[in-house]
């Protein structure tokens, strides 16, 4: 069963609320943040300008991720938090 949760992504000056899947079964040694590209417009990482390219070996295939490493301040959202927005 997939966990999601809400996040609030904290990056340029600029807030994002999210949902992010918790259980995707990915293992790294370091906290790891992976958003999509239509994400990744709204505070400026994308186009990638000061990232690092690296590629992952996946299961379809090799695939680009471009790494900003400590860029962002992450947080679950909890839901007084989203009680109060409303």
């Amino acid at each position: 069963m997939a966990v999601r949760v809400k996040l609030r992504i904290c990056l340029n000056n600029k807030v994002v609320s999210t949902n992010a899947l918790v259980n995707s079964g990915y293992e790294a040694d370091t906290p790891q943040l992976m958003i999509p590209i239509v994400l990744a417009k709204y505070p400026g990482l994308w186009p990638p300008e000061s990232a690092e390219e690296d590629v992952f070996n996946i299961v379809g295939g090799p695939l680009s991720v471009w790494i900003y490493r400590n860029a962002a301040d992450v947080a679950v959202a909890s839901s007084e938090e989203e009680k109060l927005k409303r």
